[in-house]
């Protein structure tokens, strides 16, 4: 109970713990994620903890660790065995000469001589002769069968079932699927048994809400992660193969330093960059707010959920929230701004900067 006590001096568990006494019944179910760093998200968790994908997974994973939150597996993911990159592709290939570029094909087969063969070969439908031994065929299931296979464009050879292999975009591995690693995602739930006991730490919380939650460590990097480092913000698409041969270390050493990187938050997401005007976004704005102090949590867990925001910070002051928003012109900011920003309870709009030039645009953190 006192490891308990400890966990729960972190306010923002207290709001998943309030929500779970006030909804006993909740589920955090899993939700799969292209843009997550493991692939999955439990956003529910997210919006409540106010928390990365990453950050939201471990906090339920430490509540379940203590007996709070029940967890039981909801699905299985499979993961490269290799690097544990959840980002791998099934390829349908030919048992013959590996090449993935096959179709499925309608063919006869010809009971009497044994060729099997396109359909298209044995002419149409009402009239259908063998071209190798120059018969007509008389009726199907008689003396010809109709089936639906596969073709292998490449080599040309026909077979009934494709291999089924693997690849990783991450490391570039191939493997069979058998090979792969079969990764448990779970979905938590409230331990009810363990609600009278959260009820009488309840009398401790005023204490423990006074404990602000302490500012994240500095993460030590050594001079091979800060290399890494470098080198992923020059350039995103870099293979483990490239950059080890630059770094002169191994791609496992690679891999297991991206993995962990990315686990710390030191690296928060390996993405491409889309410039906003380039597919539509014609207006770029940053907004200044000003929100009633009491009323600033519930806002900036409103803002985060509308997709027109895709920069938001919390700052010092009376004006204390900066958003800059995608817009694809200014009468579609404008109702934007009047349909949803304005609609937010407790809160000003103080100023709209609209960007009508970048000069620098520079995401990289020099190390």
């Amino acid at each position: 109970m006192e490891e308990l006590v400890s966990f729960l001096s972190d306010q923002r568990v207290w709001l998943l713990i309030e929500r779970l006494l006030a909804e006993p019944d909740l589920e955090f179910l899993p939700q799969f994620s292209h843009s997550a760093t493991l692939g999955f998200r439990y956003p529910e968790a997210e919006k409540i903890l106010a928390m990365n994908s990453l950050e939201a997974f471990e906090m339920l994973n430490r509540l379940s660790s203590l007996n709070v939150l029940f967890k039981n597996v909801k699905d299985i993911m499979l993961i490269c065995p290799e690097c544990k990159s959840y980002d791998i592709h099934l390829r349908f290939t030919c048992p013959k000469c590996g090449s993935g570029n096959t179709n499925r094909k309608t063919v006869v087969e010809h009971f009497e001589c044994g060729l099997i063969d396109l359909k298209e070969k044995f002419g149409k439908d009402t009239m259908l002769f063998c071209s190798k031994c120059k018969k007509r065929l008389r009726s199907e299931g008689e003396d010809y069968s109709v089936k639906v296979t596969n073709m292998c464009i490449s080599c040309g050879s026909l077979f009934s079932q494709p291999v089924m292999r693997m690849n990783c975009f991450n490391c570039g591995s191939e493997f069979k699927v058998d090979e792969a690693q079969r990764q448990e995602i779970y979905s938590f739930r409230f331990n009810r048994g363990i609600r009278p006991s959260i009820i009488n730490l309840l009398a401790y919380r005023p204490m423990l809400t006074e404990v602000k939650p302490s500012r994240k460590r500095k993460v030590e990097l050594d001079p091979l992660n800060v290399h890494l480092i470098n080198v992923l913000q020059k350039d995103g698409r870099a293979s483990f193969r490239e950059i080890s041969r630059k770094l002169k270390v191994s791609d496992a050493t690679i891999r297991d330093r991206v993995n962990k990187l990315l686990k710390s938050g030191v690296i928060e997401e390996i993405t491409a960059i889309v410039n906003p005007q380039k597919v539509g976004k014609e207006e770029i704005s940053f907004i200044i707010l000003e929100v009633e102090p009491s009323e600033l949590t519930k806002v900036l867990s409103k803002l985060k959920e509308m997709p027109e925001v895709k920069f938001l910070c919390e700052t010092a002051g009376k004006e204390n929230a900066l958003l800059m928003v995608f817009s694809e012109d200014r009468e579609t900011l404008k109702e934007f701004i009047n349909q949803k920003i304005t609609t937010l309870p407790a809160t000003k709009v103080t100023q709209v900067l609209s960007v009508t030039n970048f000069e620098k645009k520079d995401l990289k953190v020099t190390i």
